[in-house]
């Protein structure tokens, strides 16, 4: 079980077809203030183990835990060098958001390997060829985006949003976020 949809798909690209990777939330769901239902909790409970991203993504993840401490739960940005957030109401603040980087996704997919491998002995190997094709086809990302950005003149590198999501990711192409 993960919190949300994009640790599930990065869990289900480790794992392959040796597990289940379900999403606790839905797509579009608001994470960040996030409640769980009871149905959640039950789902929960029942899980083998859950991924979450940490770094005050999850807030309610605590109180989830608390209800269900004999569940494994794994924090994917473990190994991460936080950015701070630089303005607004969680100035300096980790920034969550980090697997919008390619090269931080990285640790996402190696934590997911160790902890799958934990779980499942047996299989690993197996998690450990879909992490390496896995973190291949990110590293393939990475290039194509770092080529991409290495055209724009240095005076036009800015990426405008509607929120300070993208700091991992303009951190490593050298581009200025403003939102």
């Amino acid at each position: 079980l993960s919190t949300f949809t994009v640790i599930s798909d990065m869990v289900r690209e480790v794992g392959g077809d040796k597990i289940e990777a379900i999403s606790l939330t839905k797509p579009g769901t608001e994470i960040h203030g996030y409640e769980p239902t009871p149905g959640d909790l039950v789902r929960a409970s029942k899980a083998d183990i859950i991924f979450d991203n940490g770094l005050n993504l999850e807030v309610w993840a605590s109180k989830l835990y608390a209800s269900i401490p004999d569940v494994k739960h794994v924090t994917l940005s473990q190994g991460v060098v936080p950015i701070s957030i630089e303005e607004g109401l969680y100035k300096d603040k980790p920034n969550p958001h980090v697997w919008m980087s390619p090269k931080q996704a990285l640790i996402y997919v190696e934590n997911i390997r160790k902890a799958l491998t934990e779980l499942d002995p047996e299989n690993a190997v197996y998690f450990k060829q879909r992490a390496d094709a896995y973190s291949q086809k990110i590293k393939a990302l990475d290039t194509k985006l770092r080529e991409a950005v290495s055209t724009v003149p240095e005076n036009h590198k800015f990426l405008v949003t509607c929120e300070g999501a993208f700091s991992y990711l303009t951190t490593d192409y050298g581009l200025k976020e403003l939102y």
